[in-house]
Parts: structure tokens; sequence; C-alpha cells
């Protein structure tokens, strides 16, 4: 997972006043929602398969193929990938 910078790594802002103090202290909650978010949605997207391997009799029962499918033929007991152009033996 990628580690996202906080805002006070690379931010330089005079706290004296009360008002700067105020600003920081919202950038500081804002880029940890952010930080939250973006950690959340790299774990949704590490947990995505790649790919989904599709069970049909025959990979001409797959309609509109795109190239990277991987179809599990069980008239052919055979996986098969589409690249792009015909379905190639896997094994």
């Amino acid at each position: 997972m990628a580690r996202y910078p906080e805002v006070s790594s690379f931010i330089m802002i005079d706290l004296s006043s009360e008002e700067s103090r105020d600003v920081y202290n919202e950038l500081q909650l804002w880029s940890g929602a952010l930080i939250n978010e973006l950690d959340t949605r790299d774990i949704e997207v590490d947990a995505t398969p790649a790919s989904t391997v599709l069970a049909v009799v025959t990979v001409t029962d797959i309609g509109a193929p795109f190239a990277g499918n991987i179809a599990f033929s069980t008239g052919e007991s055979k996986f098969k990938g589409y690249n792009g152009t015909a379905w190639q033996d896997l094994n």
C-alpha cells in the first residue's frame, strides 16, 4: 500500500496566531480524511481480482470477448484465453 504524505511533513507555516493554528488544524483534518479515503481505495483495489475466469460450455457462448478474457470450457475441460482475435488453449 502507498504511503501518502501528511500535512506536517511538507508545509511550513507560522503558528503564532490563532487563525493560522485553526487553518493548520483544518488542513490536518482534511489531509487525514483524504489519506484515509485513499488507503481505503487502495485496499479495495488490492482485494479486487485481476480477472474473472468465466465457466462456459464452449467459448463461443461468450458474445463479445475482449483481449485478456479467460474462460474454462467445460465442454473441452480446458482453460482458454482470448488474445483479441481468437481463443487460445492455456493448458
